[in-house]
């Protein structure tokens, strides 16, 4: 539980774009890494991109995690395994996803979008 909220950190960083949050998350392999990492280690993987990683406020994050609970809402990350994997190949998969209830078997279903 304490990984999710740097999940959720990583996932709110919108400005920043999904191409550069999955960057930093292969270059560091988790969003606590990317969390922790200097400045001048994000600069290295994101040039000047790497100012709007700066923020490094959990409380948001908290906030969501305590949301979800209260509403029963299950969060998965892009690395669990019960995420779809049809979603995660996608060129620009979500890094969580908010689900109540039990997520359809996705990948076995026809889908056109």
């Amino acid at each position: 539980m304490a990984e999710l909220k740097y999940w959720l950190w990583l996932a709110g960083m919108h400005r920043a774009g999904i191409r550069n949050q999955l960057a930093l998350l292969d270059h560091f392999g988790s969003p606590e890494e990317v969390f922790f990492a200097s400045d001048r280690e994000l600069e290295t993987v994101l040039g000047p991109d790497a100012a709007l990683f700066r923020d490094r406020e959990l409380k948001s994050a908290t906030e969501t995690l305590i949301r979800a609970r209260e509403l029963d809402l299950n969060i998965l990350t892009l690395r669990d395994a019960s995420y779809p994997e049809r979603l995660r190949n996608i060129f620009d998969p979500p890094l969580v996803l908010y689900v109540r209830g039990r997520l359809p078997d996705m990948d076995e279903e026809t889908a056109v979008a």
